[in-house]
């Protein structure tokens, strides 16, 4: 699998993008797990981070690491927003927040979260 996360600049800043578009199962859960081993490789706080979920079928195991991966994201992110949620995925969205105590802001279009991430 080629890399699914990776810096972009937006509006002069770095943003760490996370293109997790159309996966499910182990393949979804894979991709998370590299999003973790990216981030833990920054050894940076600050962080400004997006991600794409947008087609993708998420399970209980993509649930179980995504709020792994909230609860490290909580430590050295400023701010964090994701993209591409419908129906039923806003649920998981809510419940990884909740366990993990970290605000992750939903978006419709990428070009928003992006502003939304670079506005200050």
């Amino acid at each position: 699998m080629g890399s699914k996360t990776k810096w972009i600049e937006h509006n002069g800043k770095k943003v760490v993008f996370n293109d997790l578009s159309n996966l499910s199962g182990n393949t979804y859960v894979e991709a998370i797990k590299e999003s973790i081993d990216f981030t833990l490789q920054l050894k940076q706080t600050g962080i400004l981070s997006v991600t794409n979920v947008r087609g993708s079928k998420a399970d209980t195991d993509v649930l179980f690491i995504a709020k792994q991966h909230a609860e490290l994201s909580k430590r050295i992110s400023k701010k964090a927003a994701v993209v591409g949620l419908k129906g039923t995925e806003f649920y998981f969205l809510q419940i990884v927040g909740t366990v993990s105590s970290f605000d992750i802001k939903p978006f419709d279009r990428l070009e928003e979260a992006l502003d939304w991430l670079t506005a200050d």
